[in-house]
């Protein structure tokens, strides 16, 4: 096996690639549906869920401050709970359609749409101990998990490097009003969310064009794959070589019956001859 894959040294045809895909065979890389993900849910909460909770803060700032006005008698209770709940559903069920279908739209983006049941068909590698052992250890396993580390790293140091600043500030926001605490606390969520972004964003390209190269290398091409693709493609050299011979020894063939017809033959002995016929 190690012997056939040193023999694969060429860039693999389109027309190899195109079956790649047909068998499900694609550069995909996660993070770029991660990042679809991450927006979606991001914008969502931002907008419907700064709202929401606008909202939650001012029904909670009359519970805490002032709670002999709350009502709780007859349907206050009852309404109020219809309320923060209905704007609670509105939210999730917006998050949770957002980020399904920012994640459709993260695999749509990189392959397109494919249907492929290649997949689903059983294999012996997938049950071998040893094949699963080499999936979970591999070369590819090793890089996977080298990328999650490194990602992990600098999305705890760039989270450090914004709350940093704000270490000194904690005294002053917990003695703030909840009315002006909300701003402060929505712009180092938009610090914190933006880059996060950023990060996912620089890590996606980068991990895509990783994949990509795996999926071309993974699908190179011998010498000899390449010669037995182009016999089925455009048919074997020797054949159309042969047919080639036989439809011009059937011209010439054609060509000298019909000089016994001819008027006159101008020849020239070392080059070429010509039979014309003279009609009335």
């Amino acid at each position: 096996m190690e012997e056939d894959e040193s023999q694969k040294t060429e860039a693999p045809s389109q027309y190899k690639l195109d079956e790649a895909r047909k068998k499900g065979d694609v550069p995909k890389s996660q993070d770029i549906a991660t990042l679809f993900v991450l927006t979606a849910g991001i914008a969502v909460l931002l907008t419907l869920g700064l709202h929401s909770a606008q909202d939650l803060a001012r029904y909670m700032t009359v519970f805490i401050e002032r709670p002999e006005q709350f009502a709780v008698d007859g349907g206050a209770l009852q309404r109020l709970s219809f309320d923060v709940g209905s704007k609670m559903v509105i939210l999730l069920s917006a998050t949770i359609g957002a980020i399904c279908v920012a994640g459709l739209a993260g695999h749509l983006v990189q392959s397109g749409f494919l249907f492929t049941g290649e997949k689903m068909i059983p294999k012996i590698d997938k049950i071998s101990p040893i094949a699963g052992f080499k999936r979970l250890f591999g070369a590819e396993a090793l890089l996977t998990f080298g990328k999650t580390v490194l990602k992990l790293i600098v999305i705890c140091w760039v989270a450090y490097a914004i709350l940093a600043p704000h270490a000194r500030e904690m005294p002053i926001l917990v003695a703030m009003e909840p009315a002006a605490l909300m701003p402060v606390l929505v712009k180092i969520l938009l610090e914190l969310c933006f880059a996060l972004i950023g990060i996912i964003a620089v890590a996606s390209v980068a991990d895509y064009a990783i994949q990509r190269f795996s999926w071309i290398k993974r699908n190179r091409m011998s010498k000899q794959e390449q010669k037995d693709e182009y016999k089925k493609l455009e048919g074997d050299p020797l054949i159309k070589m042969k047919v080639r011979q036989i439809r011009m020894q059937r011209g010439r063939n054609r060509m000298m019956a019909k000089v016994p017809e001819a008027t006159v033959i101008i020849t020239n002995p070392t080059h070429f001859a010509v039979a014309l016929l003279y009609v009335a």
